[in-house]
């Protein structure tokens, strides 16, 4: 089982459109190969719409002549044909474990991937929020949701709490009201009520 997410993509040096491809033990992401897309640009400016599926046509025939060694990877061989040939003006910018040490957060219209090798992935899309976190769950990987706290003094909402601060101590910065974080739906206990 695999999922191919078309977004915002963030890594390193590159920002701009990507792809993420879950596959059963990691995360590839993938950015236009921009060799392999020349005549998509060239046609789009000279031709409008038409100019870019030409283009596109043409890039993807020059990109079977080309070896991309990432879609020789095992993991890879559940994809289709089709699936393989959209991937063919790609490139692979990291390869990812879905391990343990993976963390994912969700964060705006998307979600960051840190790893503990180093590698962190900022992904934006609204599209495919839904798929990406069912995906993940039925693989093992916790995606840490924000929580909706309010400070029980004083009634002001606190952001940025996640459900990895579950059992922490928080203290509002208005009221200064010291308390614990919990999830009972979205209501939190006072600390000195126990």
């Amino acid at each position: 089982m695999h999922l191919i997410a078309a977004g915002s993509v963030r890594l390193g040096e590159y920002k701009g459109y990507g792809q993420l491809l879950f596959t059963e033990k990691s995360l590839y992401v993938l950015c236009p190969n921009e060799e392999a897309n020349k005549s998509i640009k060239a046609g789009g400016a000279i031709g409008g719409l038409l100019g870019v599926l030409i283009g596109g046509f043409i890039d993807r025939r020059r990109a079977q002549e080309v070896p991309h060694n990432f879609l020789d990877d095992p993991e890879l061989s559940c994809l289709t044909e089709k699936e393989k040939k959209s991937l063919l003006t790609t490139e692979l910018l990291a390869k990812v474990s879905l391990d343990g040490l993976l963390t994912v957060k969700r964060a705006g219209t998307g979600f960051d991937f840190f790893h503990e090798n180093g590698v962190m992935v900022v992904y934006r899309e609204i599209l495919h929020r839904k798929k990406i976190a069912k995906f993940l769950e039925e693989h093992g990987v916790t995606v840490d949701t924000k929580l909706k706290v309010k400070c029980p003094g004083c009634k002001r909402s606190l952001k940025g709490a996640t459900e990895a601060m579950i059992g922490d101590t928080a203290v509002c910065p208005k009221c200064k009201t010291e308390f614990i974080i919990e999830k009972k739906g979205n209501q939190t206990k006072d600390k000195h009520e126990k």
